[in-house]
């Protein structure tokens, strides 16, 4: 991820070879600033080399330098006063929506995991007594008896679901992972059929 303050160091001292546009991912435009400093040097051996010091030259060498100086100046004060939403939206691509993306994978890739791996172990019995494990099997029981009952019963079980489930959730907001609704997880992960 782009840092604006380390844009804005890298336009002040390196700005006239381009290296903040580069450090963008901009090279077309960094390209430009080397292409401007490499000229502005070459004109300078030129005038030096040759002894060619006419009006023109000298005119156009310093008219060069100060439109560098001028967009090298004006790239440090901008990147130091943009705002860090402005700056990642445009140049890190990073927004509301991709940060929601990103919450979405990790939970996503959390999911997975206890499919794969917690879920199969639970269902089995592969887990130590008193265990996450184990509460997770407890709620699990309890989720079976909530589906298998007629909808006029699944309040018997309700306050008990509810329960577990908050105490499952301290423990894995406690561990940084995300706050589960496991009824809906069930319901998306485990299957009705007993082929799991």
């Amino acid at each position: 991820m782009k840092n604006k303050l380390s844009t804005a160091l890298l336009a002040l001292f390196f700005g006239c070879i381009g290296a903040h546009r580069f450090y963008l991912n901009q090279d077309r435009k960094g390209y430009k600033y080397l292409y401007l400093s490499i000229s502005i040097i070459g004109l300078y051996l030129i005038r030096y080399f040759f002894d060619i010091d006419t009006k023109f030259t000298l005119i156009l060498n310093y008219s060069l330098l100060a439109i560098l100086f001028s967009i090298i100046v004006f790239d440090f004060f901008y990147f130091l006063i943009i705002t860090d939403d402005k700056f990642d939206d445009k140049y890190n691509g990073y927004n509301g929506n991709t940060y929601f993306k990103e919450i979405q994978n990790e939970i996503d890739t959390y999911y997975r995991y206890i499919k794969n791996i917690d879920l199969i172990a639970i269902k089995n019995g592969d887990f130590k007594e008193g265990s996450y494990n184990g509460l997770i099997k407890e709620l699990m029981d309890i989720y079976d008896k909530m589906i298998n009952v007629p909808p006029a019963q699944i309040y018997l079980y309700r306050n008990d679901f509810h329960k577990l489930q908050d105490e499952i959730n301290k423990i894995n907001i406690s561990l940084g992972d995300p706050k589960i609704n496991y009824f809906n997880f069930f319901n998306t992960y485990l299957p009705n059929d007993d082929s799991f």
